[in-house]
């Protein structure tokens, strides 16, 4: 093989390993995508959703306002193409209205039982839905109260008090500006609120545990932890100053109190009266007897069961409940965010 035949081969193959390399080091050079990636627009806030309908409707809001002065009923179209119910007196939805119009109310609403709103419904005022109502998505700058069965297929925002009656389903987003109030056998996915109380609410007071460190995070605190390879638990009269990570399971027994977070690869249970002033933490499943206190995040990957007068989060310190699947007994009292990746629901009673 000539010299000439040689270096062809070589130039060949440099080029053929070169090739697939060509864009980054055209970018390496040039620097013509160092913009960062794309990501949610809506920084996963549950309330994003409203605050969208909020934009799109705001161009519709002089006619609104024009329709209540007249106390009349008008049509529009929205920037996006959706055709619009402008209700500008009150009454108009107490009869049939068309079910694929969006609606924009200038007043207080009465929806009739077992009405359907294909569309999106916004209220100036407060909302009160008879049972088997059906809807699409609703924002509400009043209170909500919706009797009992009724359905939302996306989302639901409350500027005030939003109360659920029995066997309500929300399917996406549920979010309140005041307090949320969920009967018994409602069904949800996400919901935030300041205060989320479940049953008919005779659950605790807000901000009735005492809290250790006010204002600070637990995990900023001087202490120390227990960490074991194996099973831990702390028996009744015991107590812990500090944070517990255990590779299996993690028993807490009724009346301890854990003044730290909790974290276990295995199954975690809170017996009745337990406290942790920090996070709670579990790979598995995670049972909380009732009458507990939790202050800091209760995330885990399997079942999460919430007993009755139980208190997650405070006033001053709103957290997240997430698990894949959330049962709630009655009467308790959170704070913050629940997180249902597949399905909550509220229960009379829970097996602990």
């Amino acid at each position: 093989m000539s010299v000439l035949a040689a270096l062809e081969l070589a130039g060949a193959t440099t080029a053929l390993v070169a090739l697939p390399l060509a864009p980054a080091l055209r970018e390496l050079l040039y620097r013509a995508d160092a913009a960062p990636l794309p990501t949610r627009c809506d920084e996963g806030d549950i309330r994003s959703f409203a605050r969208s309908f909020r934009a799109r409707i705001a161009p519709a809001m002089p006619l609104l306002a024009e329709a209540a002065e007249r106390g009349e009923t008008l049509t529009t179209l929205l920037e996006d193409g959706t055709r619009a119910l402008v209700v500008g007196g009150r009454g108009a939805c107490e009869g049939p209205v068309p079910a694929d119009l969006a609606m924009l109310c200038a007043s207080d609403v009465y929806i009739p039982a077992e009405s359907r709103f294909l569309r999106e419904l916004y209220v100036h005022g407060k909302l009160f839905a008879g049972h088997d109502s059906v809807f699409r998505a609703l924002l509400v700058e009043g209170d909500a109260e919706l009797s009992e069965r009724a359905i939302v297929l996306r989302w639901m925002h409350a500027q005030g008090r939003l109360s659920a009656g029995a066997h309500s389903q929300f399917h996406g987003r549920l979010s309140a500006d005041g307090d949320i109030q969920l009967a018994l056998g409602c069904r949800f996915e996400r919901v935030s609120a300041k205060v989320i109380v479940t049953g008919m609410g005779n659950g605790l007071p807000a901000q009735t545990r005492p809290v250790w460190a006010p204002g600070k995070s637990i995990i900023d605190q001087p202490m120390g932890r227990l960490r074991t390879a194996g099973d831990l638990h702390l028996a009744a009269g015991d107590g812990f100053c500090g944070h517990l990570i255990s590779r299996r399971s993690i028993r807490i027994d009724e009346g301890v109190q854990v003044m730290g977070s909790m974290k276990s690869h295995g199954a975690t249970w809170l017996g009745k009266g337990a406290q942790v002033h920090g996070a709670v933490v579990s790979e598995s499943e995670v049972r909380v007897a009732g009458g507990c206190f939790i202050r800091g995040p209760l995330l885990c990957e399997s079942d999460l069961i919430i007993g009755r007068n139980t208190q997650i989060g405070t006033p001053d310190s709103p957290t997240t409940v997430s698990a894949p699947r959330i049962q709630i007994a009655s009467d308790a009292v959170l704070h913050g965010s629940i997180w249902a990746r597949e399905h909550g629901e509220v229960q009379e009673q829970v097996q602990e």
